[in-house]
């Protein structure tokens, strides 16, 4: 138990003077830590039990270089932050009818998602999220059918995020009211697609991207709509937590009639809580490195290198959840941890910047909004990764808020004024 304390202290020690040194500059950000402090938990219930966890003696060398990579890779979001700090973001009269086009097209394409998926997540949920997981990981069924339909209502599915930030768009503005329910229903699409396969991810990154925009809108909101966006978040919480915890239970809690509640700690919130361990157990023992083949295949495809499978059997840490950048290490060692985290961050934070300064408002909203869900789900893994789709889907996503119109203007205030 004392690696435990240790492995805390040095975490929260490093945060916690990254945080206060910019934490006049931090609004939205603050969900970025709350996520980063669930991570000082201890990794089992009971000291007994540590022997089945990701509990081990760690190099707190290494823990320093997790700690700064987590800071490091904040700097975007602190980017973003800045620029929006005491901003109130309008609508402009001329955004209007191409915004209805593209929320219309957005909901329509969303609602076919859940239609389409619907059926699954309620097969999926009869049979119970423990068998359905060993279905999958024995690879001998399939909880969805192989189609063009599948694969575009996953997609669907898929932009989510965009649901929930036009929501917040359609909130600026009294002639998209009619949207805002339906932008709401549409980003529950996400939800549809993991009940499919009984994945929890999406119980959690919605609430909290939800949380972050409305971090970064509120200043422009009307204190009605405000405070009806407080109520619905509420209930989105409630919902994602009370789905959470069932999933858990079905998933974790055992057959028998006593709960086996070390087992449902370690299987929910020991996804997080073990990523400072997976992390140090990545640097001591990857020898066998990915290249970019298991999260960026694309760039195999342009260099000429055909298709091949890797191995990720052989130690346990290569498939559990140790941040991105446990992934990032995993694919040629501490260059490829070094570079792929600036190259994201430089990306990201000089894109940021660059469109503030171009007062392309709304492209800096849309590239932090790829930003944000990539660096909430770097949490656990590279979420642009796993095949060449992907990559293309997320790099696409990156680069057209560098050609969005201005349909957005934006202007100082110390306070709310409207």
């Amino acid at each position: 138990m004392k690696e435990f304390v240790y492995v805390s202290i040095t975490l929260f020690i490093i945060w916690g003077i990254f945080y206060f040194a910019n934490r006049k500059n931090i609004s939205s950000g603050k969900i970025y830590f709350c996520m980063l402090l669930c991570m000082l938990l201890p990794p089992s219930l009971g000291e007994e039990a540590l022997v089945n966890s990701w509990y081990h003696e760690v190099d707190l060398i290494n823990i320093f270089v997790f700690a700064i990579c987590l800071c490091v890779g904040f700097i975007p979001w602190l980017v973003f932050d800045k620029r929006t700090k005491n901003k109130i973001f309008e609508i402009k009269d001329s955004a209007i009818p191409p915004l209805k086009i593209s929320f219309t097209i957005l909901i329509i394409w969303s609602l076919f998602s859940i239609i389409y998926l619907m059926p699954s997540a309620i097969t999926s949920l009869a049979m119970g999220a423990s068998e359905t997981r060993a279905i999958l990981y024995s690879g001998k069924g399939q909880v969805l059918p192989q189609s063009p339909f599948t694969t575009l209502a996953v997609a669907g599915a898929s932009c989510y995020i965009y649901a929930i930030l036009f929501f917040y768009i359609a909130c600026l503005s009294p002639k998209l009211k009619r949207y805002r329910v339906w932008l709401i229903i549409s980003s529950l699409s996400y939800i549809v697609n993991c009940l499919a396969f009984t994945a929890r991810d999406g119980l959690i990154f919605i609430p909290l991207i939800y949380l972050v925009f409305y971090l970064v809108f509120k200043r422009s909101l009307h204190i009605k709509i405000m405070l009806n966006i407080k109520k619905r978040i509420k209930l989105i919480v409630i919902l994602a937590v009370s789905f959470l915890v069932v999933f858990s239970l079905s998933r974790f809690a055992g057959s028998g009639k006593k709960t086996d509640w070390e087992s449902v700690y370690s299987g929910t919130f020991g996804y997080i809580t073990q990523q400072p361990y997976v992390f140090d157990a990545t640097i001591k023992g990857q020898d066998d490195f990915w290249g970019f083949e298991v999260r960026f295949p694309l760039i195999n495809r342009i260099l000429g290198i055909e298709e091949h499978e890797v191995n990720r059997k052989d130690n346990s840490f290569e498939w559990s959840f140790g941040t991105m950048y446990a992934e990032h290490y995993s694919a040629f060692g501490w260059s490829s941890l070094i570079l792929i985290t600036l190259i994201t961050v430089l990306f990201f934070s000089f894109g940021i910047s660059y469109l503030f300064k171009r007062k392309k408002y709304f492209g800096a909203i849309l590239i932090f909004n790829v930003y944000c869900y990539l660096s909430i789900s770097g949490m656990f893994y590279t979420r642009a990764g796993a095949n060449v789709n992907l990559n293309i889907f997320y790099l696409l996503l990156s680069l057209i808020p560098f050609f969005a119109p201005r349909y957005i203007s934006c202007k100082n205030t110390k306070s709310i004024t409207r």
